[in-house]
């Protein structure tokens, strides 16, 4: 049986956050938009199952639960920061940490907003399963991300599909990008792969406990596909328009992305982006941003300087050209035939 609750979306952040403590990080709200089929959500600290009263559209959930879905059933659910994620069947997903800032709602609905009312800060682990994820862009102080016993994906702003699955002591991670891009660092590693929209990602553990070597690809025309059907069907639950366009990207399908050589400045400007978006960053000034942090200069993990990211970079690049100027007034001055040009 499906079940589904249209809800009205002008936001009511009195009631969202008004059982929570006057704290820093207050819970932001977890709404069920929809949900199908067996589906059951347990305390993390309890172990204990939430009464089924709860447990259904319209109910409100916090983090610190997990959800799970039986065979041939989902669940849709609607973050307060306009995040939509799509739990599809036999899954299981730890909403460890979503907190989020308080803000005045000024009679505006989620459904127009862009971006985030307000910084959040959101962990979820995909323990097992399939989910189709669609995260509204994210303020500069927000993080987003989604674990899995392979690695974890940072995500600024995106949609696309996620799955885990466990075969004879193996497991495999797989993500699918719709639109934008996440930058995905697998467990123990400290390095971070970008996947871009149209590219797929798959990297496992072997039973032994060895990390598979990641690979990318094209995402196939038919997950695409199914991806913005799923992304259909939640705006139709819940009100709030996927990220961007509805169309699907073009695939040239059977095209190996690896067999397209980059250039050295595109692999740089990679590295800077995946470093950028693994710590926060917008998409303006990453690079400058990176360089600054590999120099020393600023310190990218620390929450303060990262909130000021903007004004060094731009006082950096402002300093570099009064000096390329400062240099280039004394090469001429020194030039003897100068006088003469």
């Amino acid at each position: 049986m499906r079940v589904s609750f249209i809800f009205p979306l002008f936001f009511l952040s009195s009631f969202l956050f008004s059982q929570q403590a006057d704290t820093l990080e207050s819970k932001g709200a977890i709404i069920i938009a929809s949900l199908e089929g067996q589906v059951t959500v347990v305390n993390n600290t309890t172990l204990e199952q939430l009464p089924a009263s709860q447990v259904k559209a319209g109910g409100l959930l916090f983090d610190g639960h997990t959800v799970k879905t039986g065979p041939a059933s989902k669940i849709i659910l609607l973050l307060s920061n306009g995040t939509v994620s799509t739990i599809k069947s036999d899954s299981a997903l730890n909403i460890k940490k979503f907190t989020q800032e308080k803000f005045d709602p000024k009679g505006k609905k989620l459904s127009e907003m862009k971006g985030e009312p307000s910084s959040s800060q959101t962990v979820m682990d995909l323990e097992l399963g399939d989910m189709v994820f669609d995260v509204k862009k994210l303020d500069k102080r927000s993080s987003f991300n989604i674990e899995s016993p392979v690695g974890t994906a940072g995500i600024r702003g995106t949609s696309g599909q996620m799955g885990v699955s466990s075969a004879a002591g193996a497991t495999n991670l797989n993500i699918n990008m719709f639109k934008g891009s996440v930058a995905t660092q697998l467990r123990g590693s400290d390095i971070s792969t970008l996947v871009r929209q149209g590219q797929s990602f798959s990297a496992g553990i072997s039973a032994s406990g060895i990390i598979l070597p990641p690979t990318l690809g094209k995402v196939p025309t038919s997950i695409l596909a199914s991806i913005e059907a799923d992304l259909e069907a939640s705006e139709g639950a819940t009100g709030v328009t996927s990220v961007g366009d509805s169309t699907v990207p073009a695939s040239e399908g059977g095209e190996n992305i690896e067999d397209e050589a980059p250039s050295e400045e595109e692999l740089q400007e990679q590295d800077a982006e995946q470093a950028a978006t693994a710590k926060g960053i917008d998409d303006n000034g990453s690079s400058e941003a990176v360089a600054l942090d590999k120099a020393g200069l600023i310190d990218l993990n620390d929450p303060e300087k990262l909130k000021k990211v903007d004004t060094y970079v731009e006082a950096t690049v402002n300093a570099a050209g009064k000096f390329a100027e400062k240099k280039s007034n004394e090469n001429a001055d020194s030039d003897p035939d100068g006088a003469q040009r």
